[in-house]
């Protein structure tokens, strides 16, 4: 597990399967690229951070078990969660009790080969075109 300070850190890739990030209160993961947070590894969780910014706050891909959980993700130019197949199938993550708000485009956008994926809790506000958008599943 690694646990994050209270501050500002920037953005993330996240290539060891198993870890999780845990954010104490003030923890804040502020895009310095074009994702703030990356996951390309298995059973990644991340939990109780704030996460701002990038093309994606969050972006799963050729990654199974994913939990994104009590998190506070805005401000992406395009969606604040993609679960893609653009690298490989990202089955079987699980976005819950998290606030998805203010990104230009999608809230949480699934697409590609992408099955068995679980969004609940959530709530999705303010985003640009669509709430949630799942296509090419």
């Amino acid at each position: 597990m690694v646990t994050l300070a209270p501050g500002i850190h920037g953005s993330l890739t996240v290539t060891e399967p198993g870890l999780t990030i845990k954010g104490q209160p003030g923890a804040v993961i502020r895009a310095t690229d074009w994702t703030a947070v990356k996951i390309v590894a298995d059973n990644v969780t991340l939990d109780g951070l704030t996460i701002e910014g990038g093309n994606f706050g969050v972006f799963i891909t050729n990654a199974r078990g994913v939990v994104v959980q009590n998190c506070d993700i805005s401000g992406a130019s395009w969606a604040g969660v993609m679960i893609a197949s653009d690298d490989g199938p990202a089955h079987a993550n699980t976005i819950r009790n998290c606030k998805v708000h203010d990104n230009t485009h999608e809230g949480i956008y699934v697409k590609g080969n992408c099955r068995g994926n679980v969004i609940e809790h959530n709530d999705v506000y303010q985003n640009g075109d669509e709430g949630i958008q799942n296509t090419h599943c």
